[in-house]
């Protein structure tokens, strides 16, 4: 009795102290997200802009209706915004971007938490390894969708696990994660099927050999299917082909980004690189190690006995090396296939039978490193929110059912979405470099006698932008009737700021400078 009271006080301290841990560490990663009142990204303020349009144009808005369109197919890529409109109705636009990017690092967090559980309960506290990609840098840049879908991705992982195990046999909740992963990204929602596949027959037909009833057997979840894939084929079939050639990436890139961690590296910020790859080389080497250690079980029990997920990131590093990072118009697919071959290596290492040991060394490891890397994160979020906050400060010159031009003359490509967050701030405005609208698969679009681009200029692409600000009513009938410069200084001597210059002083007057007259709002004589 004596020896066995203290043996239970550490069972039940090692079943608090690992949970409270976890929670601590994940709550942490949520710091950047708050640490100011935006939580500023690449594409963000363009999604979030976009949601207002999409409730505006729901709601039968006229003025905003002449230049956008709701796309009226059920097209991937809509979940963030879906859930942004409803946000949006109760909360503050800075709310809703830092609500929903909160949940997809709490969901990422969890979901991981309970495929580990799923697969290696005894190894839970494995589950640490997935804090580096709570702050992934597809985050960083604002991927919306691609970021909510990657806790839905591992969801049915662990969905499917549970069902070819037997410990499920009903596969609705399962459909219902793969139909909300289609509309959250369509790359993940394939990988998450590719995987699905797989498992079933790995696990299926080593254990029973190969034969028709052991296929049917290893696909009988299959209806689960049958709503999502049949939106892709819609999608697919809908999609011009596209005459951009498909391109790659250099192999010695390729080996960089898989070294130096670009699967986390997303803003290049002091320290950012040393961090990510202090992140990498710890967990390659620890996949590497769990797939030799899968090979001698093999060796040692048959094929049987080779564990699935030890090698299940071997093919997709060969995916890395091979398949293109532009296909058909769409670009940085080599960064998140990186990101997709990491989380299976972190989910190699969570369920290997690596020694104690070694295994505790490694998430000290690279938990140290992503505490780094999440002290960096916190500074870049906080500094980006502050530039933002100087940004907004013209706001109050904004006019209603305006149609504004942004100017942006600063280095800092993270500025370049700015404009998108006057559009939030309770003032009915077009900004006119709104570029989420321009593709297919958006729920709110261009309308094509509209588009701002060709008519005046490159403002959308350059920091010294050559526009002819009347060239747009030249071509839609509709005057720019704002105009804002960021960052513009009067010792820019190039020949296009001197144009620009030149068409304000003749056609527009300053009504609003903001904080140290970094953003100038100018409004049509």
């Amino acid at each position: 009795m004596q020896g066995t009271l203290p043996h239970t006080v550490m069972a039940a301290l090692r079943r608090w102290w690992e949970p409270t841990l976890f929670l601590l560490l994940t709550v942490l990663h949520l710091l950047p997200v708050h640490a100011g009142r935006w939580f500023v990204t690449l594409d963000g303020p363009s999604h979030l802009y976009s949601a207002e349009l999409l409730r505006a144009l729901w709601n039968g808005d006229a003025f905003l209706g002449e230049f956008f369109r709701i796309n009226p197919w059920p097209d991937p890529y809509w979940l963030g915004h879906l859930l942004m409109v409803p946000l949006g109705t109760v909360l503050p636009p800075w709310a809703v971007e830092r609500v929903l990017y909160s949940i997809a690092v709490l969901g990422l967090a969890y979901a991981f938490r309970y495929l580990v559980r799923t697969l290696a309960p005894e190894r839970i506290w494995m589950s640490l390894l997935v804090l580096p990609f709570l702050l992934h840098y597809a985050l960083r840049l604002g991927f919306l969708n691609f970021s909510l879908s990657l806790p839905l991705l591992v969801l049915a992982l662990a969905l499917g696990v549970r069902i070819s195990s037997g410990e499920e046999r009903s596969w609705w909740r399962l459909a219902l994660v793969l139909a909300v992963l289609y509309f959250a990204h369509l790359t993940s929602f394939l990988v998450a099927c590719a995987l699905l596949v797989a498992l079933s027959f790995w696990r299926t037909i080593l254990a029973e050999g190969i034969g028709s009833k052991r296929i049917g057997a290893a696909l009988w979840w299959w209806p689960a299917l049958i709503v999502p894939f049949a939106l892709t084929l819609l999608y697919v079939l809908r999609q011009p082909a596209s005459p951009l050639p498909s391109q790659h990436l250099p192999v010695l890139e390729l080996w960089s980004s898989l070294i130096e961690g670009r699967a986390w590296n997303a803003l290049w910020a002091a320290g950012e690189q040393e961090a990510s790859t202090w992140t990498a080389l710890p967990m390659l080497l620890g996949g590497s190690l769990a797939l030799l250690w899968g090979i001698r079980q093999a060796l040692r029990g048959g094929l049987k006995a080779l564990p699935f997920w030890s090698v299940a990131w071997v093919p997709a590093l060969v995916a890395y090396f091979i398949l293109p990072d532009s296909m058909a118009g769409g670009s940085s697919a080599s960064p998140r296939l990186l990101l997709f071959l990491m989380l299976l290596v972190a989910v190699a290492l969570a369920t290997s039978a690596l020694p104690r040991w070694s295994a505790v060394t490694l998430v000290i490891c690279v938990v140290t490193a992503d505490l780094l890397h999440t002290r960096i994160h916190y500074a870049s979020a906080r500094s980006l929110s502050e530039e933002a906050e100087v940004f907004l400060s013209v706001s109050p010159g904004l006019v209603n059912d305006a149609t504004v031009l942004p100017l942006n003359y600063g280095s800092n490509w993270m500025h370049s979405n700015f404009p998108n967050y006057l559009g939030v701030q309770g003032t009915r405005v077009v900004i006119l470099d709104h570029f989420t609208a321009l593709a297919r698969f958006n729920p709110v679009q261009w309308r094509p006698e509209r588009l701002p681009y060709t008519a005046i200029g490159d403002f959308q692409d350059s920091d010294r932008p050559c526009v002819r600000m009347e060239g747009y009513a030249a071509a839609t009938g509709v005057h720019v009737e704002q105009v804002l410069t960021w960052k513009y200084h009067k010792n820019f001597a190039d020949s296009c700021t001197q144009d620009v210059r030149r068409q304000l002083e003749q056609g527009y007057r300053p009504v609003w400078a903001g904080t140290d007259a970094d953003a100038v709002l100018y409004r049509r004589r």
